[in-house]
């Protein structure tokens, strides 16, 4: 099965100086509600878990998309014997990391502490447990919140625990909660130590093997309840763990790869990631209906919501990937943006549940125009799109995480004046490619006004230098920055410098080449990339950031194939007409960036998975908003992909003649190559 090759710790061996992924072993379903991981050590903050560590605090109901976002609502369960420590440190169990079986759909582990065998699986929103106690002191199963904002009451009539988390983000309503639900199939007690914590709570289980049943909601404990019996009635853990698994292998297998073992655990695990965020954050209530609570006033809403991601990482690769293999849930996720934006008033720039504001640019542009101009949105929700998306690119948000910092001037001067804004060389592009996205909407619904954002999109020619090629910031009267420094990060650049965030555009990038004195002069340019030494200076940021180390050890040059901004620098020769350089430098990534244990960076929300998918495809999305992808040889043996026409046979020999010369394709074409 598909499921054995995926690797769930993929990417977790990180810290906050070297990232090799930054992400978590979420044991959950594709988008859901509800994703479990472990705890290993709670002192790290956001970086709880660690594959190195031989213990465990706890089995943690977590919603955190990274580790720099942080966690909401999170519940941490753990099984115990005799009595309770009310100290975190006090708690933990060892455990054999190498003989834990962590699948996408299960976990198993031993406890060795109290001899505790724990085994579980999840559905959407809810979870089954069972537990294997061997000796005979007391049995209990711990539940706790460490941020001291639950309350939680115990019915041992019904053998149920009621659980109200208070843990709000920024974005979230005043009246943000979670609601937990957990029944269990034996009888409950409770003594002394029940609430021993104050943060928790602590059961004594009338049995040495119980079985025991989470069920989440943001809506309400009775919806919780409901959410239990649509996700479990009826059903036993061994029939959860099997449905959870081929619904994983219904994922997984939208796409097949053949080649060697060790390759295919890398692309598996990928895969795996890529269907992790957004999560769905509906419910379904007992009229069939979806129902979620609105970011502004948490109260309930009709319809879908999706949350966790950051369009800023996103846009690039995983979202163009989701219209290829799958149109359909792509479409109910931008349903969910859509819900947001008629809750909020804004469509969303990072969620994480509610809008964090965080990263430039506004890239949902982005995400929306690819899916209208591949025909995944149309009619009066395209419309509805349309004039949200011009809302912030027109209208400046005040008081809010939302819309576009510093939008008068950038409308004044067609740029962000690096004297007044943080990031203003960055932002710009971004707000321009986000121009440029919603002209590409509004020639889709053949608006009168779409001409606006176009022109405005060409403002990229007023930050290109003549004399260095790149692009840099200018004040309020139109002057370069006079201390610009190839080699500094920060000032002007998010998480990077001018090689990797100052560096052409997607949308124009024949214009982009016309820039330069000449075509040579481009493609040396563009070869310098990954020839020039990754040297760099901390500049605005004070000290090195790991993105900086991570770029200085991957061995691309300029190319910090480890951060989003650097995915299409890779893509550029071909851009420019040498496809063989591409598919040299792109083979190589593919080969030393990344395998089953690592990312090269931060993964970010399938944004790196997805990259790594499509590009060991050998198709390319180069610029979302034209529905085109970039033709590379197959990096595998053959490949099939499955998408809503059939299904895409690609081979080594057939995809041959790509490396040979700049190929394009069709959204429309590379599907009509299925064979249906």
């Amino acid at each position: 099965m598909l499921i054995d090759y995926v690797n769930i710790r993929q990417g977790t061996d990180s810290d906050k100086r070297f990232s090799r992924g930054n992400t978590l072993p979420l044991i959950q379903r594709p988008f859901g509600m509800a994703a479990f991981t472990l705890q290993t050590n709670g002192v790290r903050g956001n970086w709880f878990y660690h594959p190195g560590d031989c213990s465990v605090e706890g089995l943690r109901l977590t919603h955190q998309p990274s580790p720099w976002m942080g966690d909401y609502g999170q519940v941490l369960f753990m099984p115990q014997q005799g009595r309770v420590s009310a100290d975190r440190a006090a708690r933990y169990s060892s455990y054999q990391p190498k003989e834990a079986v962590m699948t996408p759909s299960y976990l198993e582990l031993f406890l060795l502490r109290d001899r505790i065998r724990l085994s579980f699986t999840p559905t959407e929103r809810c979870a089954v447990m069972r537990l294997e106690f061997t000796r005979g002191e007391k049995k209990r199963l711990s539940i706790w919140s460490e941020e001291w904002a639950a309350v939680w009451e115990i019915n041992k009539e019904k053998r149920e625990i009621c659980g109200t988390l208070h843990i709000r983000k920024d974005g979230c309503p005043q009246n943000f909660k979670e609601y937990i639900n957990i029944t269990f199939d034996c009888p409950l007690e409770t003594d002394e130590d029940t609430y021993r914590d104050k943060q928790g709570i602590s059961p004594v289980l009338l049995s040495d093997s119980p079985e025991v049943r989470i069920g989440i909601s943001f809506i309400s404990q009775d919806q919780a309840r409901q959410n239990m019996k649509n996700e479990l009635a009826g059903k036993s853990f061994e029939q959860v763990q099997k449905e959870g698994s081929e619904i994983w292998e219904k994922y997984l297998g939208k796409i097949m790869v053949e080649g060697p073992e060790k390759k295919k655990r890398t692309f598996y695990s990928c895969m795996y990631r890529c269907f992790l965020f957004p999560r769905r954050m509906f419910e379904i209530k007992k009229n069939g209906k979806p129902v979620h609570i609105s970011m502004q006033t948490g109260q309930e809403k009709d319809g879908v919501f999706y949350t966790n991601n950051g369009f800023w990482d996103t846009y690039r690769t995983l979202y163009p990937l989701y219209s290829i293999i799958i149109p359909d849930i792509l479409h109910e996720i931008l349903q969910g943006y859509i819900n947001f934006y008629h809750d909020t008033g804004w469509f969303p720039r990072w969620l994480s549940p509610g809008e964090r504001g965080t990263m430039p640019g506004t890239l949902i542009d982005a995400v929306m125009a690819d899916a209208a101009v591949k025909d995944i949105l149309s009619g009066e929700e395209l419309q509805t799109v349309y004039e949200g998306l011009k809302k912030h690119a027109l209208q400046a948000s005040e008081d809010s995480p939302a819309g576009r910092t510093g939008l008068e001037d950038y409308i004044k001067y067609g740029y962000l004046p690096y004297t007044k804004f943080h990031e203003s060389v960055s932002n710009t592009l971004d707000y321009l490619y986000g121009d440029f996205c919603i002209s590409r909407i509004g020639e889709k619904l053949q608006a009168k006004d779409r001409g606006i954002f176009l022109e405005r999109a060409m403002n990229y020619r007023r930050l290109f230098h003549p004399e260095n090629f790149f692009f840099v910031g200018k004040d309020e009267e139109g002057s370069w920055r006079k201390d610009f420094d190839p080699f500094t990060w920060g000032g002007g650049y998010c998480e990077g410098g001018p090689w990797q965030s100052g560096f052409g555009v997607c949308f124009d990038f024949d214009g982009w080449l016309l820039l330069f004195p000449s075509k040579k002069a481009a493609l040396r340019k563009i070869r310098d990339i990954f020839s020039t030494a990754p040297e760099f200076r901390v500049g605005s940021y004070g000290s090195e950031i790991h993105e900086m180390t991570e770029m200085a050890f991957a061995g691309f040059g300029q190319c910090a194939i480890s951060n989003q901004p650097s995915f299409l620098l890779p893509y550029y020769p071909v851009l420019a007409g040498d496809a063989k350089k591409s598919a040299r430098v792109v083979n190589r990534i593919l080969d030393e960036a990344f395998d089953e244990e690592v990312f090269p960076g931060d993964e970010d929300n399938g944004s790196m998975a997805a990259w790594y998918v499509l590009s060991s495809l050998g198709i390319y999305p180069y610029c979302p908003g034209i529905p085109e992808y970039l033709r590379l040889p197959l990096y595998w043996d053959r490949a099939t992909v499955f998408n809503s026409l059939g299904k895409l046979e690609l081979t080594k020999e057939n995809t041959k003649a790509f490396g040979e010369k700049k190929t394009i394709i069709s959204h429309k074409g590379l599907l009509e190559e299925s064979n249906v």
